[in-house]
């Protein structure tokens, strides 16, 4: 069989069959394959390879570098699948395909399961030698390795057999040792380092499908099994604002592929954070909230979202890491835990302090500043209560001329009408709509009339303006002839120009004049008070344009209650007061009041109207605004109900509820018992909606 199979010069690359000598071998394995004796010649070749492959592997043994015992094993194994292709194609179409198969098994069998812990070693060797800076050796020899691999065993189970769990545990052992002493502050930092490390390195030594495998396993140790450490490390990154290890410790998470376990946790304690962290800037109550406490919490708000947001886009994935739910989740838990109108309430002071007269900003600042706040309504539980609460407050800026401009009212109007459209905000409109025609009254009046007053008056809609403004407690007040004669023709001026019957009811608590007065000991100062009307018609009484008919020296309380009809003696005994205190009027011994004929002050301009004086709501008054919204809201309810109702005919009281919340869930909350409220009275009316006799928990509609 020599003459015909000299294949061991050819396998070891000392020898080229010419075109002649290849034809010859290849017509003699044709002739003896048709002898029938084909086993016996692949049993012979089996044998002869065995015996080659044991000499090959033998000398493959021998001390090597890390580097050059790869190249070896690579250009060993070029050579013998050179030989055996050569060899394959000799044998022809039926033996060709069963040598090769026996020639690679016998590889496989006998050299690379030899040598697989010695190229294993290497590997690993080489980037042992990465990790502690030496220079790491030609990715080629590597890159020939894997495509040897590949040919010697199409599975690949033997490359993650032999290469890559060596190489992966290697791997584990070195960073376990790299993160032993590592202090729980710095540890995400340096996890994410050695993570960062060895996948470089296992991309530059491992196929490129291999180097998941690894970094699963170096996850699992690194991370997975260290959860609680990052976690807490984590935390203190969002209290200290630390956006760049919270990058980090984000991507660690992430190669965690159970979100729940890893990610989920992570989310609860940003949205605790984000909770936290605006609960302690709200203020815990806004009674006696001065204005520079409430402007600085508001408009910290906005700006602080804006980071926020910025730290989830950058830091913590975007839209697709589900932090952003978690941050609108952590902001509607501070804004609406607890007392449900707290957060509207914020909001409308806030407001109000913008459009008052007294701020000092520019248009495009007020309208910026408002723009940001209004946006914050979109995390507030109960737009309809901040609705409720600013319609209250722009109704004493407007009726007290404390506003910084009507443009400014109409724009932050708009913006609320676009936040949510209830009856509220066409009331805005309403009030509005008032001011202007006012102001067209006014003007038709002083053209028409030779008044030696300068008059300014305001015409109200009842509906618009009810609930916002306290009712008149003395209607039948006696003012001053001038003002009266204004009064009466503004009254004509009105019911002539509007159709329908209109009355007009003066609204003296929210009225005030300008005045001038000398008194006897300095008639040469002359000094200018501002005052409401209950003032003006005391000061009148001592003057030339008293009712009296004369100008009296001194009167009691009673007489001056029962000269200008001031019934209320609270109020009577409250501006009395106010003139006390001012210098204005003095009190004898006889409990009667007189003028201070000594009164001396430096400014010439003295505003004791206490009209403009405009503050944040009471307690009272802000209870009185919530009872007002409860009772709207309740009709609301049933008039939903009912329209449900008579639409399905026949519902659940579950479903009922379901539908009514989803309804109004924009204007406000719909809890429980406003609901059950809502369907009491209903059923008390015995008009609209009973109870089924088959279900009690099933309401009917009564058509």
């Amino acid at each position: 069989m020599a003459d015909v199979l000299n294949w061991t010069a050819l396998l070891s690359g000392q020898q080229t069959l010419s075109t002649g000598e290849y034809m010859r071998l290849s017509s003699a394995m044709s002739q003896r394959t048709q002898r029938d004796d084909a086993e016996d010649l692949r049993q012979w070749a089996a044998a002869s390879i065995l015996r080659h492959v044991a000499l090959v592997s033998r000398q493959l043994q021998q001390p090597l570098l890390r580097a050059q015992i790869i190249s070896a094993y690579v250009a060993e194994w070029q050579r013998f699948a050179l030989g055996s292709q050569v060899l394959g194609s000799i044998m022809g179409r039926a033996m060709g395909p069963q040598l090769r198969e026996t020639m690679t098994q016998a590889w496989r069998s006998h050299v690379f399961r030899r040598l697989a812990p010695s190229l294993a070693a290497a590997v690993v060797g080489l980037a042992d030698d990465a990790r502690s800076g030496a220079s790491a050796a030609d990715p080629q020899p590597l890159t020939a390795l894997h495509a040897a691999m590949t040919e010697l065993d199409p599975a690949r189970a033997l490359y993650a057999q032999w290469l890559v769990e060596p190489y992966a545990w290697a791997a584990v052992r070195h960073v376990v040792g790299a993160v032993r002493h590592v202090a729980p502050s710095e540890y995400v930092a340096v996890a994410s380092r050695l993570l960062a490390d060895e996948e470089r390195l296992a991309t530059a030594y491992l196929r490129a499908e291999s180097v998941e495998p690894v970094m699963c396993v170096l996850t699992q140790r690194l991370v997975a099994s260290q959860l609680p450490l990052v976690h807490s490390e984590a935390r203190a990154m969002l209290e200290s604002g630390d956006s760049d290890g919270l990058r980090l410790a984000y991507e660690l998470l992430r190669r965690v592929p159970a979100d729940a376990v890893a990610m989920q946790p992570m989310r609860d304690l940003f949205q605790s954070h984000v909770e936290s962290l605006v609960r302690r800037e709200l203020p815990a109550t806004l009674q006696q909230l001065d204005s520079t406490t409430l402007a600085r919490c508001v408009e910290w708000l906005p700006s602080e979202l804006s980071r926020l947001r910025f730290l989830v886009s950058q830091c913590l994935g975007g839209d697709s890491g589900g932090f952003g739910e978690a941050l609108v989740a952590g902001l509607r838990l501070a804004l609406n835990k607890g007392s449900h109108v707290q957060a509207p309430r914020l909001l409308a002071a806030y407001l109000a302090l913008l459009l008052q007269a007294t701020t000092t900003e520019s248009a495009s600042y007020v309208e910026a500043r408002a723009k940001d706040a209004l946006q914050l309504c979109e995390y507030v539980q109960g737009k309809d209560n901040l609705l409720y609460h600013y319609r209250s407050l722009m109704a004493r800026r407007l009726v007290t001329e404390s506003s910084v401009g009507m443009d400014l009212e109409r724009s932050v109007a708009a913006m609320l009408a676009t936040l949510v459209v209830t009856e509220n905000t066409l009331q805005i409109r309403s009030m509005l709509a008032d001011m202007t025609s006012s102001q067209e009254l006014t003007s038709r009046y002083c053209n028409n009339n030779n008044n030696s007053m300068d008059v300014s008056f305001k015409a109200l809609g009842s509906k618009a303006w009810s609930g916002d403004l306290a009712k008149e407690t003395c209607p039948e007040l006696i003012v001053p002839d001038q003002v009266s004669s204004a009064c009466d023709g503004l009254a004509n001026l009105y019911t002539n120009n509007s159709s329908g019957g209109r009355k007009l009811q003066w609204q003296w608590a929210y009225s005030k004049a300008t005045i001038q007065m000398t008194f006897p000991n300095n008639l040469s100062k002359a000094y200018t008070f501002v005052v409401n009307t209950y003032q003006l018609a005391i000061l009148a009484l001592f003057s030339d344009l008293s009712c009296l008919g004369y100008a009296a020296q001194q009167l009691t309380t009673e007489q001056i209650e029962r000269s200008i009809k001031l019934s209320n003696r609270e109020i009577l005994d409250f501006e009395l007061s106010i003139l006390a205190r001012a210098g204005i009027l003095i009190s004898s011994t006889s409990s009667a009041w007189m003028i201070n004929d000594k009164f001396n002050s430096r400014r010439l301009r003295i505003d004791i109207s206490g009209v403009k004086r405009i503050r944040q709501h009471t307690a009272a008054e802000v209870e009185t605004i919530n009872r007002r919204a409860d009772t709207d809201h309740c009709e609301q309810i049933m008039a939903a109900i009912t329209r449900m109702l008579k639409y399905h005919s026949r519902l659940h009281n579950s479903v009922l509820l379901e539908m009514v919340t989803r309804e109004h869930e924009r204007m406000f909350l719909v809890t429980g018992p406003a609901f059950k409220r809502a369907i009491e009275v209903l059923i008390d009316r015995v008009v609209f909606i009973r109870r089924s006799d088959d279900d009690m928990q099933v309401f009917e509609f009564i058509p």
